[in-house]
């Protein structure tokens, strides 16, 4: 576990979201923190066991499903549905 690894979150809030490590915050006697990085640039911050290292950003060694990895705003998410329904309403017609 290092920064630049490819890493998903399996646990709590951020849960199915994943990217790039890009710092390790060590804290005696409390949580270590990891910040990652996902492919449209947010980045979240959760325990470092909510994480399983998936590998490098040359050679991935799990296999995700064809998801883009990151979570979506309440805005971004509402538009989505939006535009599935219009495109939906477009296919029946």
């Amino acid at each position: 576990m290092e920064q630049g690894v490819e890493a998903i979150a399996f646990n709590g809030n951020n849960t199915g979201r994943f990217g790039a490590i890009t710092k390790i915050e060590k804290h005696p006697g409390s949580f270590t923190i990891v910040y990652i990085k996902e492919k449209n640039q947010h980045i979240f911050a959760t325990r470092i066991d909510n994480i399983f290292v998936i590998g490098t950003q040359e050679k991935i060694l799990i296999e995700l499903q064809k998801s883009e990895g990151f979570k979506m705003n309440i805005i971004e998410e509402k538009n989505y549905k939006i535009k599935k329904k219009t495109e939906a309403k477009k296919g029946k017609k």
